[in-house]
């Protein structure tokens, strides 16, 4: 007996649902269909969503209280964060967009792109932040050491 942590689409007259409903026509990976086929990249990534998560509450507890580790834990969340969605974009590139590539091109740039796009940016910004704080702090440790 197999079970799934994805959540069954809807598609009822509910404005809340509305952009949902939308994006499920843009992307596949959460349409009806992906749903119906059992395909499980969708109920992973929603797993996964939830480990980014509390690593991020972690992180933000951490930095409260001016714990070390805090940036750590930040880099680890977000280079999670960024890989997932690299794999997202290669698992639909591989197979030749199956999943998005029935959109025109504009479509696809407003409303796959861009949005999905920003899961990539905005998280290797932080890496790149967090490595630079890490690298950092322990060329300080090792001065310090060294001393």
């Amino acid at each position: 007996m197999s079970t799934t942590v994805q959540p069954k689409p809807k598609t009822a007259h509910n404005p809340h649902k509305l952009p949902y409903k939308l994006y499920a026509t843009i992307d596949y990976v959460y349409g009806i269909k992906t749903f119906e086929d059992r395909d499980g990249f969708t109920s992973a990534q929603a797993i996964l969503n939830l480990c980014e998560n509390m690593m991020n509450f972690t992180y933000l507890y951490l930095w409260k209280v001016g714990h070390a580790g805090a940036p750590l834990v930040g880099l680890v969340s977000a280079t999670c964060t960024f890989w997932k969605t690299i794999l997202y974009w290669l698992m639909d590139q591989q197979c030749g967009w199956c999943q998005s590539g029935h959109n025109d091109l504009k479509t696809w740039i407003t409303l796959f792109a861009i949005p999905n796009g920003f899961w990539i940016v905005v998280p290797f910004l932080i890496i790149v932040s967090f490595t630079s704080e890490t690298t950092r702090r322990l060329a300080m440790l090792s001065k310090l050491k060294a001393e």
